[in-house]
């Protein structure tokens, strides 16, 4: 989370997002979205689909609380089985701040 939080703000916004994929493909496996985003591709729709599912509170913005629960809802779902385990972060502590970067 930490490392997508490029302005320290606490949220993850879409321009964020878009450059951390560009610049690291694991960031871009972990959320199902292409590398590059393109308007022209398709790849921009897959991305506002994936970061709309994410951003639960419709405030443009993806909370380590929103990342947190939609990552515990792939892993029980079985999107990420034997994929992402406990070397790619678990819940944050008490008071809700990661300690660690999920996956990231």
């Amino acid at each position: 989370f930490q490392r997508c939080d490029l302005d320290q703000s606490g949220n993850i916004n879409k321009r964020e997002l878009i450059k951390m994929c560009k610049q690291d493909g694991n960031v871009a496996v972990l959320f199902g979205i292409p590398r590059a985003i393109r308007q022209e591709d398709g790849s921009r729709d897959i991305f506002e689909q994936v970061f709309q599912g994410l951003d639960v509170n419709d405030d443009r913005e993806i909370s380590w609380e929103e990342l947190r629960d939609w990552h515990r809802g792939r892993c029980r779902g079985g999107a990420f089985a034997g994929e992402l385990g406990s070397a790619h972060g678990e819940a944050a502590p008490s008071g809700g701040e990661p300690s660690a970067p999920l996956a990231a």
